[in-house]
């Protein structure tokens, strides 16, 4: 049984949108944030995934869907997105900013900021502090935005080194499958 929350559904590939038009037919909540490429093409943030809100028995009408490989989990356990982490997305995506898929960083000088259309979002700043960064931890997955240079921002924390959590260790131990045989996204 799920606990009510946003989870990480991973797609066959290039099925995303049909696994959402699939699960917003059942009443399900979903969230598949998109980019647009340079050459003005709407690409996927995280290829392969989307995220849905659910909770209770819902897991078997989900992966029943048309294009649906699995609900991303550790071991037999669904693991739930952190709802800060979708909600940032969420902001992110409702600002109109340039978005891009970015290379996954674990640890920094993490920030929120103070004003602006990205007020109340927290990531972390990206050498130089021209973009923020805003990770979804469970599947080892960033994206970055260009920040404006007038753009007011409070540290919140700083982290020199991995957080030891439970859920970034679980991820950790997704990202390397191969070093884990007990670990997998799907079954």
């Amino acid at each position: 049984m799920l606990q009510l929350g946003w989870y990480a559904i991973q797609t066959r590939p290039k099925r995303e949108l049909v696994v959402r038009n699939s699960l917003i037919s059942k009443g399900y909540e979903v969230f598949l944030p998109t980019f647009t490429s340079a050459r003005g093409v709407a690409r996927m943030l995280f290829p392969g995934y989307l995220f849905c809100h659910v909770a209770g028995e819902a897991s078997e009408r989900i992966v029943t869907s048309p294009g649906v490989k699995c609900l991303v989990h550790f071991g037999d356990t669904y693991l739930p997105v952190e709802d800060g982490e979708i909600e940032n997305l969420r902001l992110i995506m409702s600002s109109d900013m340039l978005v891009y898929p970015s290379r996954y960083v674990p640890f920094g000088c993490r920030v929120r900021i103070k004003s602006g259309p990205l007020a109340g979002a927290v990531g972390l700043i990206k050498q130089g502090g021209e973009r923020l960064i805003v990770s979804v931890t469970l599947l080892q997955r960033s994206i970055e935005i260009e920040l404006a240079p007038d753009t007011d921002l409070v540290v919140t924390e700083q982290h020199n080194s991995p957080v030891k959590d439970l859920k970034e260790r679980m991820a950790l131990a997704l990202c390397r499958e191969t070093e884990s045989p007990k670990v997998s996204l799907c079954r």
